[in-house]
This record gives C-alpha cells, sequence and structure tokens, in this order.
C-alpha cells in the first residue's frame, strides 16, 4: 500500500575526507554575455576571479571584455565594459577593457583589474566608475608614477592589508609593486630577460610569471607558468623556488620533486595552504606546509583528474576542469573559487572536512511508512526529494554517490533511479559554507510491468471483443486493476483477473492502463494512450491534409498541418510544380509556412506525399495536392 511520509535529517559535521566541486554560474562551453540566474548565464573565457567580503564574485571575463558580479542570490551581471575592446574610462557599461586578466578586491573597496592587453591598471569604484589607475598604454617595464609607468602585458594581482598592488608582469618576466598612491616599482626580476634563478631583486628571474598571491605573512607566492614552478618573494625582493622541478609533468610529492603543467593561478587559505591552479594539466594543486625549517611543503592533486578535460562536478578526482586560470580563496566560508576559463564556468570548491551547518532533506514518496529503513519502490515510480530551507543557493542531489542535479532548485524528482539498493543526499550553500544532509537509503525494484497486449487492436462493429495478456517481472501475490478506458459501455470498464477481456459498444479510440502491486507494496502502473481503435469503416484513411490553406499571418489556417487522432509518425513532403522538394519534416507538430528557401512560396499548387505509422502499427500511405492561396 502506498503511503506518504516526511523524514527530516540533519548533519552537522561531514567527516569523508573529500572536496566538492560544484558549478555556480554559466552554462558549459557556451560563449556569450549573458546577465541573469548564473546557471543561465554565459561568458566568454573568464579569466581572472576575486571575491569581497559580502561574497559576490567578481570575474574578468577575457575575450568578453567585461567585468562581471556573481551575487549570493545566485545572479550574474555585467557592471563595467562594453564588451568591444578599448581603453576608454568612464560609467560602468560606458567604459571599455581589452582582454582583462586578473581581478582583486582592493582594502579601499575598489576593484583593481589588470587589464592585459591595453598593459593598463584600471579601477572600478563601487559606483561603477572606470578609471586609470597606472600606465601609459604602451608596452614597457618603466617604473614611475601612474600613467607615466608602463607594463608588459600584466596579468596577476592581488593587495596586500596596506593597499598596495602586486603585479605579475607577464611579458616583461617582472614582479611590480604599485603603492596605494599610484607609484610603480620593480620588485624582483629583470625587464625582457627570461629566467629561473632565485635570488634578491634584480638577481632573480621569472618566465613568464602569470597569477600571483600573498601568503599569511605577507610574502608573494607566483605562479612561474613558463617555468613551471611556484615562487616565493619576500617583502624585501627575496625570490625562492618552493615547489617543481621546472620540468613538464604532473608529478605529487616533495617539493624538489613535484612537476607542474603551466600554473596559472595561486592562492592561500587561512591554514597556509598554498592552492595552483595547474593550467594544462587541468587540476587544482595544493601545497601543503609540512612544519619543517626551513619551510617546506607537500605537493597533492586536490581536485580534477590530470591531463583530462571536462566539466563533472562532484568530489575529488571525480571533477573536471579544462584549464582553470583564476583561483581565490574566500575566508569567510573557506571556499575556493576558480574561473574555469575553457569551459565557461564559474566553479568552487568546498572542503567538507571543514565544520558545516545544518539542512534538511525531505522526502515525500515513501511506500511504506512503517518501515522506515527499507524503502521499496518500483523502477519507474516517481520520487520528488525535496531540501529545506528553500533560501540557499546550488543544491546538488547524489544518488549513489553521483550528481545527478546541481541547480538552484531544491526539489528532485526521478522516476529512473536504477534498480537495487540506493541512496540519496543533497548538499548547498549559503554564506555561511557548505550545508549538507545524511543520507536516506531505499531500494528500487525491478519494474513488474513488462508490457501488456490486446487482440485485436482494431475493431469494428462484427469483431467488438478485446483480450488483454500482461507480461510481468514478478509473479509472486500480485494484483491486478485494468482500465478499458470504456466507462460508457455495457460491459464492466473495470477488472482485476490477469487476462481479460472487453467489449467495446461505441466508434471511438480507447486508453487502457494497468495497475499491479506485489506482496512489498510496490505498485507499477502502464497506460497505453488511444491503443484500441474502434471504427465503423475499418479502411477509411486516417491521415487528413486540407486542400488548401492561407499563409499570411492572420492567424487562421497559417500552416498546413498532417492531422489524424490515430498516427504515432510521419514522413510528409512537399514538391512544387517542378518535382523540386520545397518542404519535409518528420516532426507531428511541424507544418509547412508556406515559404521556400527564406521566402513565399508562390501561390499555386503543390503535391504532397505523407507516410504515416498508426498507433495500431498499421502504415498508410497518402498523396494529393493542395494550394496556397494569399
Amino acid at each position: 500500500m502506498r503511503g506518504f511520509f516526511v523524514i527530516f535529517l540533519i548533519h552537522f559535521f561531514f567527516a569523508s575526507k573529500a572536496q566538492e566541486v560544484i558549478t555556480i554560474a554559466g552554462l558549459v562551453e557556451v560563449v556569450g554575455a549573458a546577465d541573469g540566474p548564473a546557471l543561465e548565464a554565459t561568458f566568454n573565457n573568464p579569466h581572472g576571479i576575486a571575491v569581497d567580503l559580502e561574497g559576490n564574485v567578481y570575474v574578468a571575463d577575457r575575450f568578453g571584455h567585461k567585468i562581471r558580479k556573481y551575487s549570493q542570490d545566485g545572479q550574474v551581471m555585467t557592471i563595467a565594459g562594453s564588451g568591444i575592446p578599448g581603453d576608454s574610462d568612464g560609467s560602468g557599461l560606458e567604459a571599455t577593457f581589452n582582454e582583462p586578466w586578473g581581478i582583486c578586491v582592493g582594502v579601499d573597496g575598489n576593484l583593481y583589474v589588470a587589464d592585459t592587453r591595453n598593459n593598463l591598471i584600471r579601477k572600478i569604484s563601487p559606483e561603477g566608475m572606470v578609471s586609470t589607475f597606472a600606465g601609459s598604454g604602451s608596452f614597457g617595464g618603466s617604473d614611475g608614477q601612474g600613467i607615466n609607468a608602463t607594463f608588459g602585458n600584466p596579468t596577476g594581482i592581488e593587495t596586500d592589508t596596506d593597499g598596495n598592488l602586486y603585479i605579475a608582469d607577464h611579458l616583461t618576466h617582472v614582479i611590480r609593486k604599485i603603492s596605494p598612491s599610484g607609484f610603480v616599482t620593480t620588485v624582483a626580476g629583470i625587464l625582457g630577460s627570461p629566467g629561473s634563478e632565485d635570488g634578491n631583486g634584480s638577481n632573480a628571474r621569472f618566465y613568464r610569471p602569470y597569477g600571483l598571491t600573498l601568503d599569511n605573512d605577507g610574502n608573494i607566492l607566483v605562479a612561474d607558468e613558463w617555468n613551471h614552478l611556484i615562487r616565493k618573494v619576500t617583502p624585501n625582493g627575496g625570490v625562492t623556488t618552493i615547489a617543481g622541478t621546472g620540468s613538464i609533468g604532473h608529478v605529487d610529492g616533495n617539493p624538489g620533486e613535484s612537476e607542474f603543467n603551466y600554473p596559472w593561478d595561486i592562492t592561500v587559505d587561512d591554514l597556509g595552504n598554498i592552492y595552483v591552479a595547474d593550467g594544462y594539466n587541468h587540476v587544482i594543486r595544493k601545497l601543503m606546509p609540512t612544519g619543517s625549517i626551513p619551510e617546506s611543503y607537500q605537493v597533492t592533486t586536490y581536485v580534477g583528474q590530470s591531463n583530462a578535460t571536462g566539466s563533472v562536478d562532484g568530489f575529488g578526482t571525480n571533477a573536471s576542469f579544462n584549464a582553470a586560470t583564476g583561483i581565490h580563496f574566500w575566508n569567510q566560508t573557506k571556499e575556493i573559487f576558480v574561473a574555469d576559463a575553457y569551459n565557461n564556468l564559474i566553479r568552487k570548491i568546498i572542503d567538507i572536512d571543514r565544520p558545516t551547518v545544518a539542512v534538511q532533506l525531505v522526502n515525500i514518496a515513501i511506500s511504506d511508512p512503517d518501515n522506515i529503513e527499507d524503502q521499496f519502490f518500483c523502477f519507474g515510480t516517481p520520487m520528488e526529494f525535496v531540501a529545506s530551507p528553500d533560501t540557499l543557493s546550488n543544491y546538488t542531489f547524489y544518488v549513489n554517490g553521483q550528481i545527478v542535479q546541481n541547480s538552484s532548485s531544491p526539489v528532485y524528482t526521478a522516476d529512473d533511479i536504477p534498480v537495487g539498493h540506493a541512496s540519496l543526499m543533497v548538499t548547498s550553500t549559503s554564506v555561511f559554507g557548505l550545508i549538507e544532509s545524511n543520507t536516506i537509503n531505499f531500494t528500487v525494484s525491478e519494474q513488474l510491468i513488462e508490457d501488456f497486449t490486446a487482440d485485436p487492436l482494431l475493431l469494428d462493429s462484427e469483431n467488438d471483443v478485446s483480450n488483454f495478456e500482461v507480461l510481468l517481472n514478478d509473479y509472486e501475490n500480485i494484483s491486478y486493476y485494468w482500465d478499458f478506458g470504456d466507462p460508457d459501455s455495457a460491459d464492466e470498464n473495470v477488472s482485476e483477473l490477469e487476462y481479460p477481456t472487453h467489449q467495446y459498444t461505441a466508434p471511438g479510440v480507447y486508453t487502457v492502463s494497468l495497475i499491479v502491486e506485489n506482496h512489498t507494496g510496490c505498485r507499477d502502473t502502464l497506460t497505453k494512450e488511444n491503443y484500441i481503435i474502434y471504427r465503423q469503416n475499418i479502411k477509411d484513411s486516417q491521415i487528413f491534409v486540407p486542400t488548401a490553406f492561407t499563409p499570411n499571418n492572420d492567424g487562421e489556417n497559417d500552416v498546413l498541418y498532417v492531422r489524424g487522432e490515430e498516427i504515432t509518425s510521419i514522413e510528409f513532403f512537399i514538391y512544387n510544380q517542378w518535382g523540386e522538394l520545397v518542404f519535409q519534416t518528420n516532426d507531428i507538430n511541424q507544418g509547412w509556412d508556406g515559404f521556400f528557401r527564406g521566402k513565399p512560396a508562390s501561390s499555386c499548387t503543390y503535391t504532397y506525399l505523407v507516410r504515416a505509422e498508426l498507433i495500431t502499427g498499421q502504415q498508410e500511405v497518402q498523396s494529393g495536392h493542395v494550394s496556397i492561396i494569399r
């Protein structure tokens, strides 16, 4: 017997030792600039990423030439940039950028952007005003005040607590610093001299440094892209290599044995762990301090599949990326936000080793309310799972550990959960971090009804009795309930027999349903729409095509359709007077609108051909003529 029951499951800590990757904005590999609900918005190579104190995520949308914002209410909006490459200052969408790669949130509340192809550092005020903070726009590496300085494709940008900005000046191979007043100096490296040497200031060398961040001690950490190294720069300019051999590869372990493949960005959490967007390895690496002196790290793969591109959400190495270019740790929720550039997605990584708050999971489709631990469902039975509260964001439902739905909806419905023992779990997020549920366990039994048949399907006045037969997957203690779809019949419209018969006495098209239930309370239903046909003249054609139509956009008779209540599939062709094919479709709901090659077809007579399959399985062919009247 089917019942309804509500289970509330509350869980405060999760100890699975795993990290979860979730997509929070964008459509995978869809290029665009659409604002709106996050999972309907589109990006164009989102490159740099930053998060403010309120949890708003800012994205440097590189090829979109825009700065985008993802807010905690799940909306994406453009805050600056017209989308046309340029270097104009101004208000919001009136300003222009040229491939912005890096972005950070300043301690003064302004956004700072590495406007890469313009060789500029731009500033965006909280009100949306865009101005040039440093750089003349010319390619170079000269220090100086504000717009008197020059840059060489700046990419990485970060700020310290004093308001200083640090820049990875990509093509000049140096690390720059900009004071709060806008004065630019070179911290380490030599202009135009690539290399991998450690040392102090101008004695050190970099090779296309890409992203950078500051650790908890104020050191600059650099993803040194073409050296395939992770470097550290002290406040006085001392440069050391902290991980990587310099060879391209994907090797975890001790820092001096580890290998990277074009590391692109870097971030640090509150515990001093370093995370690297390891570009062409398509993974996020983690450098965990070992506590040794001098400081050393253990290198591991945090999330992602090595050398396997993809956009799969999930746990640990089950997740996948396609060239993650930007990465940012947000201290308030301990989450890591990722700009997944080639997927055109914004992702985040949740460390579920960390404490989390509670969530309630509601399952309202219990087959046996007295047996919560062993719930039985037939395969194909609709089930609904509801997470609460419903005011959170990005609910992710898992069946047997695999993501089945990742969206803003707190409701998951399914009728195709595989046969066998199953479990369901849901996670969500808020400004407080991950919210996840405990697990509901249940059993999905094999679908009881394999099929049922009737003989005959096509009736006339001399042969009006159908015999029904059912094919089951489970014959143990089965009860039957047939509905022949004929309530006005003189014969009984329902039956509880296994092999019933029914006499149809009036012409029509009838829908037949069968419900069966087994000893566990598992119930299965099979309905066949328009299954039995009773015609007074069994030879009548069931295809109807009008002889004329008027495609003049007046809302009446504008489209030529094939009609027939017994038709299940069609092939529909229209030819002109020269035998040229002007229209064809296999869609029963699609008709000819009177156009040919994008222009209105001539007002004349055309030939049609229809091949149709009826619900009885019969094949019918009909041809004729139809006229366009304009």
